[in-house]
Formats: C-alpha cells, structure tokens, sequence
C-alpha cells in the first residue's frame, strides 16, 4: 500500500514537470495547446476507468467476503471454520 504511494506520487512528479514544460510553449503555437489538452483529457479519462472499475474476480471475491462476514456477525457461520 504505502509502495504504491509512492509510485504514484513519482509518476505524477515527472508528469507534472513533462506537463508544466509543454505549457511553456503552448502559447506560441495553437497545434501544441490542442494536441496537449486532448493528452491529458485521455490521461484522466484512463486514471478514471483503472481506478473506478475492478476486474470482474475481484468483484466477486468482495461479494463472497461481505457475505461471510454476515453470516459471521450472524453466529451462523462460526470463526474457527474460516482461514481469512
């Protein structure tokens, strides 16, 4: 957890400063500009879709998960027999 931190705050450091020195010459030429906003609209665009939609096994492995606990919390199914 704390890796991935750190990982994603060194990615965003060097995208910042990639994003900050086309910024600079933006101005200068209207084609830049354009092309560079569309760059960083697809960049959101895919940060939004890994960071919003799980993979379809880690879904149902929650679900399982959420559903043991309850019946957990409801002394039906008894803590010894789990290894979770």
């Amino acid at each position: 957890e704390q890796f991935k931190g750190i990982s994603r705050r060194l990615q965003n450091e060097g995208s910042n400063f990639v994003h900050g020195k086309v910024a600079e010459h933006e101005k200068e030429n209207s084609g830049v500009e354009a092309a560079h906003k569309t760059e960083q609209t697809v960049e959101r665009s895919f940060d939004f879709v890994i960071d919003h939609h799980k993979p379809k096994h880690q879904r149902d492995k929650e679900k399982v998960q959420k559903s043991l606990q309850a019946l957990k919390d409801q002394g039906i199914y008894p803590d010894s027999l789990s290894r979770g």
